[in-house]
């Protein structure tokens, strides 16, 4: 087809979560808030901050309780990076990806969707996937009716016009975001997240965009895992 499978998109996202958990980033201290609500959490129940070092589940902050409605935590730590919250109480734990670095960071966590507010790169990462939801639910609208609905072949041609001009569209918002955010945490993330939307030249272009100062904070890093991606692209290239 013309479009990209809503579906698609959601398994790369979800696809890319046991890598992700091998990312272990930042060695700047970094004093942080992070607090919020989690749908379904009542009062008493355990809510855990951690990272995870290969393969292994490492907590920063040990475990909050919700307190009035909310959990909190607060602290310094040299670890800053890619991070998570996590709620395990009940048959369907919820785990939340998340920017831990300077500032308030303020959260809403539920079974559908998790969002962060308040930091630079949790603000560029909220944006981001609001847009993207923006596009994923107009081609999600134009596949369904391609598949559903009896269209004449000109209906056909049209709407497979649409669909391609929407993919389009996403893809090259995707490119924007890495390009205009080569210089954080946030566009590498979105670089390796995405990475089969790049041609591996342009990959290449991208990664070489990368500050030294984000590379040398980082221990078995999200860097990394990009170079990792950029070796197998010139596997297949050859």
């Amino acid at each position: 087809m013309f479009f990209i499978s809503l579906n698609a998109l959601i398994m790369r996202t979800i696809l890319m979560m046991p890598i992700l958990f091998f990312f272990l980033s930042c060695c700047d201290k970094v004093c942080y808030t992070v607090s919020g609500t989690i749908e379904g959490a009542t009062e008493g129940d355990s809510v855990i901050l951690f990272y995870s070092d290969n393969g292994e589940r490492q907590s920063l902050a040990g475990t909050t309780t919700i307190k009035e409605g909310e959990f909190a935590f607060e602290g310094e730590t040299d670890a800053g990076g890619i991070y998570y919250i996590g709620y395990e109480k009940g048959d369907t734990p919820l785990y939340a990806l998340f920017f831990l670095e300077e500032g308030d960071i303020r959260a809403n966590i539920t079974k559908e969707r998790s969002r962060f507010y308040g930091t630079p790169n949790n603000e560029r990462n909220r944006i981001c996937e609001d847009t993207l939801a923006h596009y994923l639910q107009v081609l999600s609208a134009i596949e369904n009716r391609f598949y559903t609905d009896s269209l004449s072949a000109e209906e056909m041609t049209t709407l497979g016009i649409k669909g391609y001009e929407a993919q389009k569209t996403l893809v090259e918002y995707i490119h924007n975001c890495v390009e205009e955010n080569s210089d954080n945490l946030f566009g590498l993330f979105m670089l390796v997240v995405y990475n089969d939307f790049f041609e591996p030249q342009e990959f290449s272009r991208l990664l070489k965009m990368v500050p030294a100062d984000l590379i040398n904070r980082s221990n078995n890093s999200l860097y990394d895992i990009a170079v990792e991606i950029e070796l197998q692209n010139s596997k297949r290239v050859i």
